[in-house]
C-alpha cells in the first residue's frame, strides 16, 4: 500500500512542496491492486489515484501552485490568474489576483465572487474593469472568483468554505491575521433558465433570464464561449394566459456594441455623394446583409423601422435561427428577410461577383480566440482578401460595419491597418465600458463623412424617428477616424 502525503509547512523555507512517501507492507496480499493514496496537507480522507501517470500530474499541479504562490508573494503584481479543476478535469473556479501595483505594502485584502449571469460584464472580463472593481472594493489585493455554468454551487458560504485554504495561501504577508471579507453582488445563479440545448456546430447553449441593475434581460449564451454574450434583450413581466414575459422593443439593444452599430444608418450617401438624412433612410429601399444572425435582434429591430428594406441574414448554424425565432421573436418567415445557412466566408466570396450590391453589411461574428487575442470576428474575415470581397459587395455610398473584439491593443491596431489598406475611410466607436469596437468602413471621401458627423451632431432629428434610434444616434459624438 502506497501513500503520498503533502507535508504541512508552517514556514517559507521551501518554494516547492514537500511530500512524504509512506509504503506499507502487508502480511496478507490484497485480493486486487490497491489505488495510490494521496493526501493534500491536513486532509482526513485520502484521494485515491488509479495510475502513476495521474499521480505525477497531481504532484506537478501542486508544484505549479507553489511556484504561483511564491511569485505573488514577492509583492504587487498588477494581475495574474489561475484555474482550479476537479479531479475529473472539469473547470471549477478561475481566480484573478488583482493588486494595486504602485504601493510597497499590500495591507487590505479581500475576495469578490462573480455571480453566474454577470461573468460577461465589462468590469469582470477586462483588465481595466477588474482594476476598477478592486478600487471600488477599496482593497490593495483582490481575488476575483469566476464560476462555471456546468458546476453546482450550493451557496456563497459553500464557495467560501471550499476556497478558504487557497485564499489564505494568497494573502499578502502584511495582511496576516486579518479577517478576509468575501464580497459579491448577491445571487450565485441566473434568475431563470428558459431552455438549454446542444448544437452540433456551436456546442452547448442556454437561454436564460438575468437580473442586472434592477432590469431583467433574456440572454443567449454559447457555453463554450462564455466570455461573450451572443444576444441580449430587455424583457418586461406581463400577465397573460399564454405569456409571462414580453420583449421591450421600445429599447431593443441592451448591448453597447449593438447601439453603436445603428450609427451605420448615418453613413449612407446617394449617387451624387450627398449624405442621405436619417429620416429619409427610414423610407429608402435598402439592401442590408448581416453576417452572424445570433438571436436575430439586429435584424428584427431594423426590419421594424426600415419598412421598405430587404435583409439577408447569414448564419452557419441553423439551430441558432430556430432559437432566435422561438425566444427572441425573430420574424424568420417575413417576405423581407432571407436567411442563408452557410459559412459566411463562402457567402462573401460568392456575393462579391454578383450584380446586386448591399447598402450596408453588418459583420457580427464570433469564433475561437486566435493566438493574437482576436475574439470577433474570426481572423479570416479581416484579411485583405476577405475585406476586398466585402468591398465589392457594397454599393457606392454604402458602408461596412464590423464588430471588432480584442483585449490586445496592438491586435486592434493591426486589424484596423489592414482595413485601412482596403477602405479609404475608416471610423471607430467604442462604449465606455465595452470591449467591442465598431469599425465603419466606407469608400466615401473623408471630407464628406466628417461633414456628415458634424451636421448630425448639431441638428435636431425630426419626430418621425423613433425614440430609441434618436438616443443611439447621439453616440455619433464618440466616433473617431482611424489614421495610420
Amino acid at each position: 500500500m502506497i501513500r503520498f502525503q503533502k507535508c504541512f509547512q508552517s514556514g517559507k523555507e521551501f518554494v516547492m512542496p514537500v511530500f512524504a512517501v509512506i509504503i506499507t507492507k502487508l502480511k496478507i496480499p490484497l485480493p486486487q491492486k490497491r489505488k495510490i493514496e494521496y493526501l493534500n496537507g491536513l486532509d482526513i480522507q485520502p484521494e485515491l489515484i488509479e495510475t502513476s501517470e495521474k499521480l505525477i500530474e497531481r504532484i506537478k499541479a501542486e508544484q505549479q501552485l507553489s511556484w504561483f504562490k511564491h511569485y505573488i508573494s514577492k509583492g504587487p503584481i498588477e494581475e495574474a490568474s489561475l484555474k482550479i479543476y476537479f479531479s475529473n478535469g472539469k473547470e471549477r473556479y478561475e481566480l484573478f489576483i488583482i493588486d494595486e501595483y504602485n504601493i510597497k505594502k499590500l495591507t487590505k485584502y479581500g475576495v469578490f465572487i462573480v455571480p453566474l449571469g454577470r461573468e460577461n460584464d465589462w468590469i469582470f472580463v477586462t483588465t481595466k474593469g477588474r482594476q476598477n472593481l478592486r478600487m471600488n472594493c477599496q482593497l490593495h489585493r483582490l481575488i476575483m472568483v469566476r464560476l462555471f455554468r456546468d458546476q453546482d454551487y450550493q451557496s456563497l458560504d459553500a464557495i467560501q468554505n471550499e476556497l478558504n485554504n487557497i485564499i489564505l495561501d494568497f494573502m499578502p504577508k502584511d495582511c496576516i491575521n486579518q479577517k478576509i471579507n468575501y464580497l459579491s453582488l448577491g445571487s450565485t445563479d441566473v434568475s431563470e433558465t428558459i431552455e438549454t440545448g446542444n448544437s452540433e456546430i456551436n456546442g452547448k447553449w442556454t437561454v436564460e433570464h438575468v437580473i442586472a441593475n434592477e432590469l431583467t434581460y433574456r440572454r443567449l449564451i454559447f457555453l463554450d464561449s462564455s466570455n461573450l454574450i451572443q444576444s441580449e434583450v430587455e424583457i418586461n413581466k406581463i400577465k397573460t394566459k399564454t405569456k409571462e414575459w414580453k420583449i421591450n422593443w421600445s429599447n431593443p439593444f441592451s448591448c453597447e456594441h449593438h447601439k453603436n452599430m445603428t450609427l451605420a444608418l448615418n453613413f449612407l450617401f446617394d449617387k451624387e455623394g450627398r449624405n442621405i438624412l436619417l429620416e429619409n433612410v427610414l423610407n429608402e429601399k435598402l439592401r442590408i446583409a448581416l453576417l452572424g444572425v445570433g438571436g436575430g435582434i439586429i435584424l428584427k429591430a431594423f426590419h421594424d423601422i426600415l419598412i421598405n428594406s430587404i435583409f439577408v441574414g447569414v448564419e452557419l448554424d441553423e439551430e441558432v435561427v430556430e432559437i432566435a425565432s422561438k425566444h427572441f421573436e425573430f420574424p424568420k418567415n417575413s417576405e423581407r428577410i432571407k436567411i442563408v445557412i452557410c459559412d459566411a466566408i463562402n457567402f462573401i466570396k460568392e456575393s462579391a461577383e454578383q450584380v446586386d450590391k448591399f447598402d450596408i453589411i453588418f459583420v457580427d461574428l464570433s469564433g475561437q480566440v486566435n493566438p493574437e487575442g482576436l475574439y470577433c470576428p474570426p481572423s479570416q474575415f479581416v484579411t485583405k482578401g476577405a475585406l476586398t470581397f466585402m468591398k465589392k459587395m457594397i454599393k457606392n455610398g454604402g458602408v461596412l460595419a464590423l464588430n471588432l473584439v480584442t483585449r490586445d491593443e496592438q491586435t486592434s491596431i493591426d486589424v484596423k491597418k489592414t482595413i485601412k489598406s482596403v477602405f479609404s475611410s475608416v471610423y471607430c466607436v467604442r462604449g465606455d465600458e465595452d470591449v467591442n469596437e465598431i469599425v465603419f468602413c466606407s469608400l466615401s471621401p473623408k471630407n464628406e463623412i466628417d461633414e456628415m458627423i458634424k451636421e448630425t451632431k448639431s441638428r435636431q432629428l425630426p419626430s418621425n424617428i423613433c425614440n430609441w434610434l434618436k438616443e443611439y444616434t447621439d453616440r455619433i459624438e464618440k466616433i473617431v477616424e482611424f489614421t495610420i
